[in-house]
């Protein structure tokens, strides 16, 4: 639906994106070498990515905001909900990851690799999010992450992590 590279600044406020579908990654939303991107108030449901990112994907960013955005039944085979790899900075507060689905591996909402800095998770709810492999809720690796006042219910993943898996992470 929107694909964004290379800007300064990237603002994504207050729109619906259904039932998208990518052949690759990124069924509604990618941003790609930006500097600064913030995206919010948004709903993102019914989207489908080939391979990464259900409803979105940003990657090599500077920072990147989150605020209040709601991912309702989106479907990747990584990443079912969010991809976010090599991104410096994140801050993601009141969103809303409800029944996404990695559906051949990690991360059934989230999928997080790869940043050369940290995030900062709070006042989000993860409900019923599943994988095939990892992190049936989120899936972290070679990150540094910290979640405050976030909400994990029924959240399932094949092998491990139902709520959350993290490998090389500092949590």
């Amino acid at each position: 639906a929107l694909r964004v590279q290379g800007s300064t600044t990237v603002d994504v406020d207050d729109n619906e994106f259904w039932s998208n579908v990518s052949a690759d990654d990124s069924g509604a939303l990618m941003a790609n070498g930006c500097t600064t991107v913030g995206v919010s108030g948004n709903l993102f449901s019914l989207n489908d990515a080939a391979e990464y990112g259900g409803a979105a994907v940003f990657l090599n960013l500077t920072t990147l905001t989150l605020q209040g955005n709601t991912y309702n039944s989106n479907q990747a085979n990584y990443a079912g909900a969010v991809w976010i790899t090599n991104v410096a900075d994140t801050l993601e507060e009141h969103g809303s990851y409800c029944a996404n689905e990695a559906t051949l591996g990690d991360g059934g909402a989230l999928m997080i690799t790869e940043a050369s800095s940290s995030s900062v998770w709070t006042n989000n709810v993860f409900n019923e999010n599943t994988s095939n492999r990892f992190g049936g809720g989120v899936y972290v690796s070679n990150h540094d992450i910290s979640f405050y006042n976030n909400h994990f219910l029924a959240n399932d993943a094949a092998t491990a992590g139902g709520a959350l898996y993290l490998t090389n992470a500092d949590f």
